[in-house]
């Protein structure tokens, strides 16, 4: 496997799974590094939001270390950014986890709390392996369609437009999986502990 020669800057916002990130891309022997102050990041060429936290806590993380105007600039300067799980769910306008704090509002929707299921079993948080739906509008050709990703969440995104979105199944009804926003990915999934599955949605980040 041969990619352009790049850094990935994994943006630490005080929560995420940063272990199995560099993990992962150490398998695809590409350099990664922590991002904890805006000067790491113009060392950097793609940048990823991991998952797991607080939305208010990560959106006043990012706003302490001065890396939240920063990453509206990363997306502005059309670098490849991809949100996993929470980090999807900052780059949002406002969650209900945390009613008083805006999020990022790079996409364009809310962050919602998962309820109203008909099922006893289906619980939340929801954590587990789910199949993903892929929209036919999706970029991401198969990479995604009826494979199984591993979730860990109480809280799902909702666009206020097709994004390109997938969508798993859960409490009866659809939920959004993914997006492609223009040079933004967000997955609720994690891909780092995914297996194969995972390891090829991380491939097709890093050929972006």
């Amino acid at each position: 496997m041969k990619y352009k020669k790049q850094i990935v800057g994994i943006i630490d916002y005080g929560n995420g799974n940063t272990k199995s990130l560099i993990r992962s891309f150490k398998y695809f022997n590409t350099k990664s590094v922590i991002v904890d102050t805006p000067k790491k990041i113009k060392k950097c060429d793609k940048f990823i939001l991991p998952g797991v936290g607080n939305f208010s806590y990560s959106i006043k993380h990012l706003i302490r270390s001065n890396l939240f105007d920063e990453i509206k600039l990363i997306h502005q300067k059309e670098n490849f950014l991809l949100g996993i799980c929470l980090g999807m769910q900052v780059l949002f306008e406002q969650s209900e986890e945390s009613r008083s704090v805006r999020g990022l509002g790079i996409i364009p929707g809310k962050v919602v709390k998962m309820n109203n299921f008909k099922k006893k079993i289906d619980l939340i948080p929801h954590i587990g392996w789910n199949k993903i739906i892929q929209s036919k509008k999706s970029k991401f050709g198969n990479l995604l369609k009826q494979k199984n990703f591993y979730f860990s969440h109480s809280y799902i995104c909702e666009p206020t437009s097709d994004l390109n979105n997938s969508f798993f199944k859960y409490g009866g009804k659809s939920q959004v999986a993914s997006i492609n926003y223009k040079n933004i990915i967000g997955t609720q999934f994690h891909p780092e502990i995914s297996g194969l599955s995972g390891l090829k949605l991380i491939d097709y980040f890093l050929k972006q």
